[in-house]
């Protein structure tokens, strides 16, 4: 779970209008892309694996990628993409055209066996760019062409707008990180609490499900190019390019596929209000959950810590109500279940779900100190009756 968004001066709102009239007004036509657009070369760091020390705090605003570029320590692996050789970039270049083509014509060029699973994702060329069309109106100003979260507006908002290119996310119902398209289409319809990502509910469902498939378009790239510039830079590929990415780009979309089966869906919650359960949240979160180690204080003490994409990020206070996962009860019980893998937040499959939903019950409690039980409260909020 992550702290709370700090935003520019205007908020989310100056963000969204920005977006509207930089597409061309609230609610103009838009046609996409021109025919002759390409989509950039990745310029920014490759963070393959961060430091497994703890970072001192957030990024300075607008200094993401020199940030990234000066990771070193145990456990770093950090790639400068500037270092590739201009035969290799053109190479990577032709290779990921092949395999995805333009902006304004996207496809997936799968092979026969994964044809239906990219199907199922969203990924017929005709929902692509319908997809497309939509991305580039409603997204690009704070997520960029190619998903990579440094669209105009992205390098000054905190926490940073979703790079997709690692093909996972955050708040997610599967234990791997990946996203299903379920996923996808809740932080459309509702956007994320205490950041930028504002809703989209007024956009037709048919709208929001070509929305999700380009997601998962800008995922697959993303990855294959991550990947094959990670081998490029690092100790090198044993074949050939174009085979590896498309080996690559096999592997993801079964990834993909996979994560629609491994979803975790919560069934009807008890008596969250019971004093009893959240007692026994309370000492599960303090005890065998380990909760308490990355929450100190209940999340009040900031304890920075790595994300998957290398920028800090800090365990939610949990005292404060924000959950930027979704305040329901099923969307609680997700998180405490699946964990957020790509915040380094591990999931509790030991548990039993009565016990997750104990944990939940505690959690739901924390904000309102005269829904704890007195003996909880006393230890959460020492001298409050």
């Amino acid at each position: 779970m992550s702290g709370r968004g700090r935003l520019p001066a205007g908020g989310c709102a100056a963000l969204v209008l920005g977006a509207a009239l930089s597409a061309g007004g609230c609610g103009a036509a838009d046609d996409g892309y021109d025919a002759g657009t390409r989509f950039p070369p990745r310029a920014d760091p490759v963070v393959v694996s961060p430091p497994q020390t703890a970072p001192a705090g957030r990024y300075p605003p607008g200094e993401r990628d020199k940030s990234l570029l000066a990771l070193s320590g145990p456990g770093a692996v950090v790639y400068d993409p500037s270092r590739l050789s201009p035969g290799d970039r053109a190479d990577l270049a032709r290779v990921l055209e092949d395999l995805f083509g333009t902006p304004a014509a996207p496809h997936v060029a799968c092979d026969q066996g994964e044809r239906a699973a990219a199907d199922g994702l969203g990924l017929a060329p005709e929902r692509l760019a319908a997809g497309g069309k939509l991305y580039k109106h409603h997204c690009v100003q704070c997520h960029g062409m190619g998903g990579d979260g440094r669209g105009p507006t992205g390098q000054w908002v905190d926490p940073h707008p979703r790079d997709f290119r690692q093909g996972v996310c955050k708040f997610v119902s599967t234990p791997t990180g990946k996203p299903t398209r379920e996923d996808l289409l809740r932080v459309l319809r509702v956007g994320i609490a205490g950041n930028a990502m504002p809703a989209f509910a007024l956009l037709p469902d048919d709208q929001l499900d070509a929305l999700a498939g380009y997601v998962v378009y800008l995922g697959l790239r993303g990855r294959v190019e991550f990947d094959a510039l990670a081998g490029l830079l690092g100790d090198g590929i044993d074949e050939d390019l174009p085979a590896f990415a498309r080996g690559r780009l096999r592997a993801e979309v079964r990834a993909w596929a996979a994560a629609e089966g491994q979803a975790v869906r919560p069934g009807a919650p008890p008596d969250l209000n019971d004093g009893a359960r959240v007692r026994s949240g309370s000492a599960l979160f303090a005890g065998t959950a380990g909760c308490a180690g990355c929450h100190a204080d209940y999340g009040r003490q900031e304890q920075y810590r790595y994300d998957a994409w290398g920028v800090p990020d800090r365990p939610a206070d949990l005292t404060a109500g924000d959950y930027r996962g979704g305040k329901e009860s099923a969307d609680l019980f997700r998180r405490v279940r699946c964990g957020i893998t790509a915040a380094g937040m591990p999931g509790q499959p030991g548990l039993t779900d009565d016990q997750v939903w104990d944990l939940v019950a505690f959690v739901r409690a924390l904000p309102a100190p005269r829904d704890l039980p007195p003996d909880v409260r006393a230890k959460v909020y020492p001298g409050v009756k």
